[in-house]
């Protein structure tokens, strides 16, 4: 069977229109906060700034995943896998992790020293911060790692698969991932860590590890905004203010200490570990046998080579 969907100008078309949409919604968001400030004669909350940022989000990417996923029929329950993760490959992650996000962590920091970030980005990004308990953990944390890695590490780079060879898929949609972000600060980290959630989902052909990672990520990132300041009498960061500025050498030491160590069990615990391919929902789930649940691959398609394992990439 010929794979004719998703090819890499595809995911750019919809990673395209998906950034036109968010823009809109952020447009006619800011219009509606002027109108009913005017009209009131009260100026909006962040609280309904937040929400109103939450909704938008999630009408952005319904709408982005409801036709991406008609139009390439791929079975999202593929995309959670466990059968790829060993405990030895899912403790190898946690350490890769842990030194990542503290050296992507000081990256930033040293952007923000040469270059601060503008109030058009910043002002948003710590309103998103500065949200009451639950509402900051679903705005920071768990929508982004939820739906980003869904749709990027699931629908697009697994699609990528039947049409694309891995490294142009993983830099692609980790470049693309960035995009999305907006705000050029942001990308400095989060293409990065595209990289590495693109390289792991790659190979175990499941989102799991990524999801973890990315929500990690993402709640390091909230609690050292919330709770900078509890950090301080630790020794392990630089402070100015009520704002990290740096993190310690030790701690950048250890860091790269966990990612060398976590990426030598990684690469030990994939090694003849062949590359899962993502299955596709049938055309017509009807003309399967009563006993063949949707998603999975039929006796006309047992031989292809989206249903089965493929080479080690």
């Amino acid at each position: 069977m010929t794979v004719e969907y998703p090819r890499f100008r595809n995911i750019l078309a919809v990673t395209t229109a998906f950034v036109g949409i968010q823009l809109l919604l952020g447009i006619l968001i800011g219009i509606i906060r002027i109108l009913v400030s005017k009209a009131t004669g009260i100026p909006v909350g962040s609280t309904f700034l937040n929400i109103s940022y939450i909704s938008a989000a999630l009408l952005a990417y319904i709408i982005v995943l409801k036709r991406f996923h008609r139009k390439s029929r791929l079975d999202p329950g593929s995309f959670f896998r466990r059968d790829t993760l060993s405990p030895f490959l899912s403790a190898g992650f946690a350490l890769v992790m842990m030194g990542f996000i503290l050296l992507m962590c000081e990256m930033d920091n040293i952007m923000a020293e040469w270059k601060p970030m503008p109030s058009l980005f910043s002002s948003q990004l710590e309103t998103m911060l500065a949200a009451p308990g639950i509402l900051a953990f679903i705005q920071v944390v768990l929508m982004p790692a939820l739906l980003e890695e869904l749709l990027f590490r699931g629908y697009f780079l697994q699609g990528l698969k039947g049409t694309c060879t891995a490294g142009k898929a993983v830099v692609g949609t980790a470049l693309l991932f960035g995009l999305i972000h907006i705000n050029p600060w942001q990308m400095v980290s989060a293409v990065p860590l595209g990289l590495v959630f693109g390289w792991f989902a790659w190979k175990t052909g499941s989102i799991i590890l990524p999801l973890f990672g990315h929500a990690l990520n993402n709640l390091l990132y909230l609690v050292s905004y919330k709770y900078a300041r509890y950090f301080a009498p630790l020794g392990v960061v630089q402070m100015q203010g009520e704002d990290i500025v740096h993190l310690s050498p030790a701690l950048l030491l250890a860091g790269a200490a966990a990612a060398a160590a976590g990426g030598w069990i990684v690469l030990h615990a994939l090694r003849g570990q062949q590359t899962p391919l993502p299955r596709r929902i049938p055309r017509d789930p009807e003309a399967l046998p009563p006993d063949v649940p949707v998603g999975t691959a039929g006796p006309s398609e047992s031989r292809s080579p989206l249903d089965g394992e493929g080479p080690v990439e």
